[in-house]
């Protein structure tokens, strides 16, 4: 996907969040990600769509300038990380902005803890203590919104942020190393529902009765 540069004074930004079908895509597609992980995740959480997260891609304007947002200014993007697609003319239906991160599945050596070229939004997809993600996707346009003018920024904000030049989870048998009040679901780290643990407790409480 190519990505586009431009001198922008000023900026036109016309935002948009994902529809239904789309959100339940892009989670899917977070899911079965991080279950099929190689080598095995033991540790790995399961990542569900967020509407916070889609709220705070949805707001964030200056993703039309390709910059981050500073938590020091704006605190509500404390650790979270986000991942841009760059690309013209209108946007594309969500999922096919993840097909890069699956070629960059490709690129990363887990044992040597490197990439051979770009990964990191494989890496933060991975990365075993994040659990909510959210999309959306901005046109840009230079002065106007004219289609020979605009290009478009698709994003995904996460939570939490993934720590380079870390491997992005724990090797081992899946869901070893849950922790406490979690169960394993899809050999993700599931956290147990409130109302869930407390029938599993009453359950428990009977049984010694």
């Amino acid at each position: 996907m190519k990505s586009i540069f431009a001198s922008i004074v000023t900026c036109l930004v016309l935002s948009s969040a994902l529809s239904p079908k789309e959100r339940e895509a892009v989670e899917e597609f977070g899911r079965k990600l991080r279950e099929e992980v190689q080598p095995p995740a033991s540790d790995i959480k399961l990542l569900t769509y967020s509407m916070e997260m889609e709220q705070l891609a949805e707001k964030y304007k200056n993703g039309c300038l390709h910059g981050s947002p500073d938590p020091m200014l704006n605190p509500e993007y404390q650790d979270t990380q986000m991942l841009f697609w760059f690309d013209s003319g209108q946007p594309l239906p969500f999922p096919d902005y993840l097909k890069d991160v699956l070629e960059q599945k490709q690129e990363y050596d887990f044992d040597k803890r490197r990439c051979r070229s770009t990964c990191v939004h494989y890496l933060q997809f991975v990365y075993a203590n994040a659990t909510e993600v959210g999309c959306a996707t901005h046109v840009c346009g230079i002065d106007d919104a004219s289609a020979a003018n605009s290009y478009h920024v698709a994003l995904c904000v996460l939570r939490k942020k993934y720590e380079r030049g870390r491997r992005p989870y724990h090797r081992g048998p899946s869901c070893s190393r849950c922790p406490l009040g979690y169960e394993c679901f899809r050999r993700q780290c599931k956290q147990i529902d409130s109302a869930d643990a407390i029938k599993t407790t009453r359950a428990s409480q009977l049984s010694l009765a």
